[in-house]
């Protein structure tokens, strides 16, 4: 009978375990450059900081992200749909392609996101989750 419990509870985890990584983590290296690149864009420190390294998290303050709020203020992020993202196993990075909206005193551009960040967005695997982990501390 202990042996039939043990077997049980072992199925249990093992079941719990598939559904917990099915379901839940940041499972491909664009999810979380979009999340990140939208929260930067979005100024959304809670939306950053859940995709970020954990070496770089702690640098992820809302005050240093309020601070970007103004800056961030002229770009349309009410469609970012034709922002791209394509994983370069390689160098370890996610590149951005398509382009964003934005508005300065009442004229509006699309500028093409490829140069915002020509090196790409780095991209580590942390346990089970993919993460950003930008090179330098974050307004540093």
């Amino acid at each position: 009978m202990k042996l039939l419990n043990r077997v049980t509870l072992v199925l249990v985890l093992l079941a719990v375990m598939s559904v917990a990584t099915a379901c839940g983590g940041n499972n491909s290296p664009t999810d979380v450059a979009k999340i990140f690149f939208e929260g930067i864009l979005k100024t959304d420190a809670s939306a950053i900081r859940s995709v970020i390294c954990e070496a770089r998290r702690g640098g992820v303050t809302d005050e240093l992200v309020a601070e970007k709020r103004e800056a961030m203020a002229a770009i349309d992020t009410s469609d970012l749909t034709s922002v791209t993202y394509t994983y370069n196993k390689t160098t370890s990075s996610v590149s951005l392609g398509g382009d964003i909206r934005i508005s300065v005193n009442g004229l509006s551009i699309r500028v093409s996101v490829n140069g915002l960040i020509p090196e790409g967005i780095p991209v580590v695997k942390e346990g089970l989750n993919w993460r950003v982990c930008p090179l330098y501390p974050m307004g540093g």
